[in-house]
Order: structure tokens, then sequence, then C-alpha cells
């Protein structure tokens, strides 16, 4: 597998974004007054980026370096996104039978910063350890704050993983828009 093309992080930007969408909303669950219209504002930003990726990657030809091309990799990424679901489903039943079902966003939220971690290997984007390392501890604020305050943990993952996956996604972005397009790329080996 060669390196990452544009397309491929834009894509990775795209879908990035469209989970920081969704954490900002979860966010929206049971925040505290002064919230919501913060955590509308981010959702709006994880918009315009998921908008930006779209056009980005969607303009590039389908060649791609990810592993849905390579057999192994692509084993690989299932057993790493299969494990977060797993993981995932076991704290949710935990957390369920526990009454502590409040604390299921702190759960998912570390379930999916540990998921970036192998993940980096597997699509070749070291910068995922940074993201994993950031949205885990995202996950132990929240449940630390959770615990000892009267903030939701979902309000602290919606801030927390919305900002940290929206922030990666715009810094992917701007990492594949600065990669020579395929077309410019096709004409500079014509030429």
């Amino acid at each position: 597998m060669g390196q990452l093309s544009r397309r491929d992080m834009a894509s990775s930007a795209l879908a990035l974004a469209f989970f920081g969408v969704g954490w900002f909303g979860w966010g929206q669950a049971k925040p505290p007054g002064w919230a919501p219209a913060w955590l509308g504002i981010g959702e709006a930003i994880s918009l315009l980026v998921v908008i930006a990726s779209a056009v980005t990657a969607f303009r590039e030809p389908r060649a791609t370096a990810l592993p849905v091309r390579d057999r192994a990799a692509f084993r690989k990424y299932l057993i790493v996104f299969w494990g977060e679901i797993a993981v995932i489903l076991v704290a949710a039943v935990i957390l369920a039978f526990t009454g502590a079902s409040a604390y299921l966003p702190a759960a998912i939220c570390a379930a999916v910063g540990l998921h970036f971690i192998p993940l980096s290997a597997v699509v070749r984007d070291r910068p995922l350890i940074p993201l994993g390392v950031t949205v885990t501890a995202v996950a132990v604020a929240a449940l630390t704050i959770g615990l000892t305050t009267h903030v939701s943990p979902s309000t602290i993952t919606g801030f927390g993983a919305g900002g940290a996956l929206v922030g990666y996604a715009a810094w992917s972005l701007v990492r594949a828009r600065r990669l020579p397009t395929a077309r410019s790329a096709a004409t500079a080996v014509q030429g």
C-alpha cells in the first residue's frame, strides 16, 4: 500500500467531522444552561468541515491506499472496528445493569479513543495516536467531572470528543488539500 491520497485524507476528515457532529449533539442531552449554544456552534463547524471534506474527496478519482484494497489490512481494520463495537456493547450492558447509564458517553468515548491507536497502523496515519490519547483523556475527564460535579458526562464528551474529532478532521482536510490533485499529478508525470 502506498501513501495516503488526497481522497483518502479528505474521506477520513469527512468521517471524523461527521462523528464530531454526533458528539456535539450528544453533548446536548443534559447540558448546563450555558452549553447548548456552544455545542450548537461546534455542530455547525463540524458540518462545514463535513461539507468541505466531501467536496474535496469526491472531486478526486477513486484511487485509494486505504485498507479496502488490501485484504490483510482490511481484515485488521475489521478486527479493530468490531473490537471497538464489542467493548461498547459490554460497557453499555454493564452500565445499564448497574444503574450507571449516565456514564455511557464516557465509556463509549474511551472505546473510541482507544480504537484510534491500533487503527493508526492499519490506515497508516500515525497522528491518529495523539487523537486517540486525547479522546481517551476526554473520557477520563468526563468520568471524573461526572462523578464530582453536576455536569453530565455527555456534556464533557460532547465538547471534548466533538472538538478533538472536528479539530483533527479540519487538520486532515488541510493536509489533503496541500497534496496535489490526481489530475495535477498525472499531468506532471506526462509532462
